[in-house]
């Protein structure tokens, strides 16, 4: 899984958007105090299961 700073994301929203959906792989966004959040596509649940 591909992992990238809370900034980074917002600086670049829709190319990493586009990257879950095409790659149909999660991301790991992190922020400053070492929480997290994962962003998936829902090709990438179905595909999962």
């Amino acid at each position: 899984m591909d992992s990238v700073s809370v900034n980074k994301f917002i600086d670049n929203l829709k190319s990493f958007v586009e990257q879950v959906v095409t790659k149909r792989s999660p991301l790991k966004v992190t922020r400053h105090s070492g929480e997290y959040f994962v962003v998936v596509s829902d090709l990438y649940i179905a595909v999962a299961c």
